[in-house]
């Protein structure tokens, strides 16, 4: 942003008389008048005649007679001595008593802003920009004029020019920047002479060097005639690339121009192609509402062109206002090239630019005087500058649309909503199933882990026929007692109580119970484990955690509950206490429930988990857990009921006879877990069945045609039966990612992809947007496919997805109007 203290100075020559206007602030002004000084427009000539004859090569664009010649020596003299006079002449007048208060004026805004900004780096200066109402002021060294001695201590005056009227066209002031500025630099083709007798060849190598000296900090596109190529399609690309879509910030043209008086200039692409301003003026306000800032015109005799931009609309315009010389042509542009890449202004780095050429008079005779620097006065015009790569300059490459912002704070809102989450994830977890489905990744055991003994609404009916004091809510002790004993007769070795027995029953009931309890674990080695809420102690009457476990059987949507410490030395899930009580059942020298032990089952188990080194899946995994924030563990529902439990209602398993072989050697291999069946009851936990289970059971329906009920509700004890087996048969359990991640990986992928197809044409980006609407859903469906059998992560595709396509399609919202 421009801090210097801006004054305009209007020039107005009325034949003989001048009359000078400062304005500044709101308003302000300070009016003064004065003579036209006699002999100045003679010694303005003399020099403009002078000083190309100084250089031992011809003029950009001009030759020299061959037959007129002067020694060297006496060239120089010539150019030398005019130049004196026409600057001596020139701050003569300048300095005349009638201007007194106006340079005072300019003097006390040096020293107070100075004052104002001397602790801070940079904005002390004053931009003195100064128009005239015809052309012999237009062309006289106003760059040159010294308001008053230069000290160090004061603020710098940068001298600038602008037209007199500027038109109705508005700039681009309120374009955000880019954060890699765009230059589109023209080389002209001088391969051979024009016409005209005088025009001359151009080597342009050197000025594409110094153009070539900003590619670090900006994205430079070349425009020059291809071998072969016509003239007519040349200019035809030069248009083409002028009003690109995606915009430029920099014009930069090499070649010849001249003044015209009323086409605003021309400029010459090729010795037969001459370009006038006003032909391709509609080409230029487009560029300029594309971003276009800066015209850099590295040619002779551009006043003309400068005046027609700034009413334009461009912000600043850089011109040789006379007929320059290929030797000092490319040396300007070289300097003002570096000042820009080493992040100065463009005025301060024509200023630069300037000033080397001053201080090489010898070698380049009046050269600092010809560059003129034209700016449009308008607030929002700010001088053009390449920001440093920092995190502002980054952050405009990466800084979303409008359009983006808004679906980027849905997507990011919904991802944080609890409801939405669930109904995402049950909705991803069901396209994994279709996935599993598809590819046959399905489990091959025989025999489903665990056996779950459902106390179903008939197994209480019968109950409640066949024995009179029976009760069901809470559940009756005696019937969970005839369970226990059924199942340690017929050979169970895992026996999990799914019911929270936290409330008192007829002592003989409950005495009949414990008597089940201690007899299955004495007389059968059973491992019982029961389940408790976080808050609330189990009956002592029925649970001995001498000999028997006790779990947490809180359920949270689905997720795997990880134990607090792996050892369990305090309260561990329910699911984790029954796989690990049969992964300890399998191994020979393991602990063992013991009524006559004097220390806790629990510690004894901890104990042994501490000493001995057993190959238990849940310790190794278990480790792995909370890795990022918003992930966690969660059930794979995409796996078939079937092949996780099988179920048995408490009524039949009661029937069976204690002598089926076949059915004592399944339980022996699995966890038994007694759970309520979908009846009503107090402080019941039910749950809607997932998609997936949905899927698998409507699947299942139609291949044995056997009707059944896939809308009901999911209990407890087959959430918890999902948990065992992945507790047992996964190496890991479902690793979900959280949406944000995904979300903000999407962001970045989308927005690299905009980046890259911004540099497209609009028709190459049509045809990538196409591709990219087709292969990007497969590619995000591969991709979640593959993470999932092969790391068993669950990425989530349907806000990453939108998200990516928002950000990566939003290429077509920009139409080439070329």
């Amino acid at each position: 942003m421009n801090k210097c203290s801006i004054f305009q100075l209007n020039v107005l020559r009325t034949g003989p008389d001048c009359t000078f206007v400062l304005m500044w602030g709101e308003r302000e002004q300070i009016v003064a008048s004065l003579k036209y000084p006699e002999g100045l427009d003679e010694l303005y000539k003399s020099w403009k005649n002078s000083y190309p004859q100084a250089y031992r090569t011809p003029v950009r664009g001009k030759s020299i007679d061959p037959f007129f010649w002067t020694p060297p020596n006496q060239e120089e003299l010539i150019a030398e001595n005019a130049r004196k006079a026409l600057l001596q002449k020139f701050e003569y007048w300048l300095g005349s008593a009638e201007l007194r208060e106006i340079r005072d004026q300019i003097s006390h805004e040096r020293v107070r802003h100075n004052s104002q900004n001397q602790q801070q780096k940079g904005g002390n200066c004053v931009d003195l920009l100064i128009a005239c109402n015809c052309r012999e002021l237009t062309r006289l060294p106003w760059e040159a004029w010294k308001i008053h001695s230069t000290e160090e201590l004061l603020a710098p005056i940068h001298i600038s020019r602008t037209p007199i009227n500027t038109g109705e066209q508005k700039t681009v002031g309120n374009k955000k920047p880019r954060a890699k500025p765009r230059i589109l630099a023209v080389l002209a083709d001088t391969s051979k002479p024009d016409l005209q007798e005088d025009s001359s060849e151009l080597d342009l190598n050197q000025d594409r060097k110094a153009v070539q000296l900003l590619r670090k900090v900006a994205a430079i596109t070349w425009v020059e005639r291809q071998e072969g190529e016509s003239s007519d399609k040349f200019k035809d690309r030069f248009i083409e690339q002028l009003v690109d879509e995606r915009g430029w910030d920099i014009l930069i043209f090499a070649g010849h121009s001249d003044e015209t008086e009323l086409t605003g200039g021309k400029f010459k692409l090729t010795p037969d192609v001459i370009v006038s301003i006003s032909e391709i003026e509609e080409k230029f306000i487009l560029a300029k509402e594309q971003g276009l800032q800066v015209a850099i015109f590295n040619s002779c005799s551009g006043l003309s062109i400068a005046k027609t931009l700034i009413q334009l609309g461009l912000s600043q315009v850089v011109v040789m206002r006379e007929r320059s010389h290929d030797n000092f042509n490319p040396v300007f542009l070289k300097h003002l090239c570096q000042s820009l890449a080493q992040y100065n202004d463009l005025q301060q780095a024509v200023q630069d630019a300037r000033k080397y050429l001053e201080s090489q008079k010898k070698a380049f005779p009046s050269a600092y005087l010809i560059p003129s620097l034209f700016r449009h006065p308008a607030p929002e015009a700010e001088l053009f500058q390449i920001e440093r790569l920092g995190w502002r300059r980054v952050w405009q490459n990466w800084q979303p649309s409008r359009t983006q912002a808004i679906a980027l704070s849905i997507f990011v809102l919904l991802s944080l909503m609890v409801p939405v989450q669930h109904t995402l994830l049950d909705l991803r977890i069901l396209f994994q199933t279709f996935a599993r489905q598809l590819t046959k990744q399905l489990p091959t055991e025989p025999l489903p882990p665990v056996h779950i003994i459902n106390i179903d609404q008939k197994s209480i009916n019968r109950a409640r026929a066949e024995r009179t004091s029976f009760v069901h809510d809470p559940i009756d002790p005696e019937y969970l007692a005839d369970l226990v004993t059924h199942l340690s007769q017929l050979g169970a070795r895992v026996i999990g109580m799914s019911y929270v027995l936290d409330e008192p029953a007829a002592p003989e009931k409950e005495k009949k119970l414990a008597q089940a309890v201690a007899s299955a674990v004495t007389q059968k080695n059973v491992w019982l484990v029961f389940s408790k809420g976080k808050e609330i102690d189990l009956d002592v009457n029925i649970f001995k955690p001498k000999f028997s476990l006790e779990g947490n059987n809180h359920i949270r949507f689905w997720k795997m509950d990880l134990p607090e410490d792996l050892n369990c030395y305090s309260l561990c899930p329910f699911s984790y206490f029954l796989s690990l009580s049969h992964k300890m059942n399998t191994i020979k020298e393991a602990t063992r429930p013991n009524s006559s032990s004097p220390d806790l089952l629990n510690q004894r188990l901890s104990s042994y988990l501490d000493n001995e080194k057993t190959n238990l899946n849940h310790i190794h995994w278990s480790k792995q857990a909370n890795i990022l924030w918003g992930t966690h563990y969660t059930i794979d529902f995409s796996l078939p009921p079937e092949q996780v439990y099988q179920t048995t209602p408490a009524w039949n398993f009661l029937g069976q006879d204690l002598s089926n072989t076949e059915l004592k050697e399944k339980l022996k291999q699995q966890v038994v877990i007694i759970a309520p069946g979908n009846y009503d009851r107090r402080f019941s936990v039910h749950y809607r069945a997932p998609l997936a289970v949905e899927y698998w059971c409507r699947f299942n329906s139609r291949q044995d045609g056997k009707e059944r009920d896939c809308e009901r509700r999911l209990t407890a004890g087959e959430a918890h039966a999902y948990r065992v087996h992945h507790w047992l048969q996964l190496q890991r359990p479902l690793l979900v990612i959280h949406n944000i991640w995904m979300i903000g990986i999407a962001v970045i992928l989308g927005k690299l992809t905009t980046i890259i197809l911004l540099k497209q044409k609009y028709e190459t980006r049509k045809k990538w947007a196409l591709r990219l609407s087709i292969a990007v859903p497969c590619g995000f469906g591969i991709l979640g496919l593959t993470a999932y059998i092969f790391a068993s992560v669950l990425i989530p595709l349907g806000l990453p997805l939108a998200t990516f396509l928002i950000y990566s399609l939003s290429i077509l919202r920009r139409k080439n109007h070329g």
